[in-house]
């Protein structure tokens, strides 16, 4: 269970303002209380979603400095969000539209949107007929001040594009990338997060419509770099971006380490799998993965449940061990999905198709050559059809129109 709590951001001309406060009284019970010098109207309001609110009741202060309704008993099921909100009629504000909340967990897990609720995820999850969708990025190559001595091969970052669709077109998510090689000695190679902070600060391009991706060179204490979630602040601000995560996926043995969460808490994710939509990487689809290179289990039992850890060699992107293989769980395509349309929309490129796949060349013993694709766009105009002798010339031997295969 979960309480959220809304106060209202439209003082108006009032000089004081009671405050509310949606307070804890046990695991199954809360109470509101009001402190200030005026009488107002509240609403108790519930969701188990986050999306869509029911009215539970609704009732006036008579005063503050006094509980108004002490001690409510919820009737609702488990993982059921409740928020208070205040109405302050006056200053353009109409009842019910002027409110801003604040999202407390005082018994769950802490949620961060919608998303990380498992029945927003499933709705989200992916199926061959949802259309692609394809996001934004620039791949900003550090190089010396002169241009020398870039991270990468220019020629190679294409071929890591090509890759990275690869593995996620089966998730109906594509990537459309523009490249820069950024000439900056300073920042060729970081050394610490504040370093690439502050190399994303200074070179962030346009971060609001485009994923920026930095490749340089990370020490060992970065391990292979890290991103920032769709959730944070500055998901969209310069100091967002990627310096070489997925798009809202922790990785599958969050919850299980006494650095991440507190040992046995609700966010703590237990070996028996109790509740593992809302606790650890709040995916029930991935097994824990808390092994080492070797694919063997790190420690023995799970100190909240006493049962062993898992022995599973987790093929996925987001495992202890990619390395082992890679890729992503259904529910896992569900988080990207449901986070990119709830905070990263304005990265979403509607303009350019995306790329066909499955590419298929078959000569048919006629002196005839049949050629096959899969188209995964909506918006294309047509399809090119070019040959070539060498591989580097090539001639255009027809135009075919929208959706041809």
């Amino acid at each position: 269970m979960a309480f959220v709590l809304a106060l209202n951001a439209c003082f108006g001309a009032f000089a004081q303002e009671c405050e509310i406060r949606l307070m804890v009284a046990n695991t199954s019970g809360f109470e509101v209380r009001a402190v200030g010098p005026r009488d107002e109207q509240f609403v108790l309001e519930w969701s188990t979603n986050l999306v869509s609110w029911a009215t539970s009741e609704t009732n006036q202060f008579e005063g503050c400095e006094q509980p108004v309704a002490p001690n409510y008993t919820p009737v609702f099921p488990p993982q059921t969000f409740y928020r208070v909100r205040r109405y302050e009629p006056g200053e353009g504000c109409a009842i019910g539209v002027c409110f801003k909340e604040i999202i407390t967990n005082a018994i769950a897990c802490p949620v961060y949107g919608p998303p990380d609720l498992a029945t927003n995820r499933n709705a989200s999850i992916p199926t061959g007929q949802t259309p692609v969708t394809t996001l934004r990025l620039t791949i900003n190559v550090l190089a010396e001040d002169d241009g020398s001595n870039p991270a990468v091969p220019l020629s190679s970052v294409g071929e890591q594009v090509a890759t990275l669709n690869a593995d996620f077109l089966p998730h109906r998510i594509q990537f459309v990338a523009a490249v820069q090689v950024v000439t900056s000695s300073q920042f060729r190679g970081v050394a610490s997060v504040a370093d690439a902070q502050a190399m994303k600060q200074q070179w962030a391009n346009n971060p609001a419509a485009q994923h920026n991706v930095f490749v340089t060179s990370v020490p060992l204490t970065l391990f292979f770099g890290y991103s920032t979630y769709p959730w944070d602040t500055n998901a969209l601000a310069p100091l967002g971006g990627t310096v070489v995560n997925a798009l809202g996926l922790w990785h599958t043995h969050h919850g299980v380490t006494a650095n991440e969460v507190n040992e046995c808490s609700v966010c703590w994710e237990r070996a028996d799998a109790l509740n593992s939509d809302g606790t650890g990487d709040r995916c029930s689809d991935t097994p824990l993965a808390l092994i080492d290179g070797n694919g063997h289990a790190i420690g023995t039992n799970d100190v909240c449940s006493a049962r062993p850890w898992p022995v599973s060699r987790l093929f996925n992107f987001m495992s202890a061990a990619p390395w082992f293989g890679g890729g992503f769980t259904a529910q896992q395509a569900g988080r990207m999905h449901g986070w990119i349309t709830n905070r990263l929309s304005s990265l979403v490129d509607t303009n350019t198709p995306a790329s066909p796949s499955e590419f298929r060349v078959v000569a048919n013993g006629f002196g005839e050559t049949e050629l096959s694709w899969t188209d995964n766009s909506w918006n294309e105009t047509g399809f090119r059809i070019e040959r070539s002798a060498d591989g580097t010339t090539f001639e255009v031997v027809t135009v075919l129109p929208p959706d041809a295969t």
